[in-house]
């Protein structure tokens, strides 16, 4: 299954490496959430909006999120563009092109920092980015909370 047209209601989750560079914003109580946490939230309030949560799962990804992903397997779709995933998570579907036949379609992308975050700025699509950039920690980027 991949969604081909833009009648298709569904938001895509991009996941990175880790959430380190999640925003306080996203904090819970003060605190840094973590990966399944994180997915679990985006997952409730895409629902809420009425549309079918898609995760996209990046090619390296810490162990945390692995663990999330096999829990919330019945909560979403996931999908890969890395055929070795089929092996360790069968219930993710495998596509080669997933990124770019993902978004283009998407209602709207949830992002924490993901370097697709480009492809979707040129194709003119909707992100809600929850993180800040790698750039930022550098001093390269000023980048505002909004």
């Amino acid at each position: 299954m991949l969604f081909r047209s833009s009648s298709e209601n569904y938001c895509v989750i991009w996941t990175q490496q880790a959430l380190h560079l999640l925003r306080e914003c996203f904090y819970i109580n003060g605190k840094r959430i973590f990966e399944y946490e994180w997915l679990t939230n985006c997952i409730n309030q895409i629902k809420k909006q009425g549309l079918i949560p898609v995760i996209k799962k990046a090619p390296n990804v810490h162990s945390e999120f692995e663990t999330a992903l096999k829990k919330l397997k019945d909560e979403c779709i996931i999908f890969t563009n890395n055929p070795r995933d089929s092996e360790k998570m069968p219930f993710a579907i495998f596509e080669k092109d997933a990124n770019v036949r993902l978004y283009a379609h998407s209602k709207f992308n949830i992002i924490n920092s993901t370097s697709t975050s480009n492809e979707f700025l040129l194709c003119d699509k909707k992100i809600i980015a929850t993180g800040k950039s790698w750039f930022n920690d550098f001093d390269i980027f000023y980048e505002p909370n909004s």
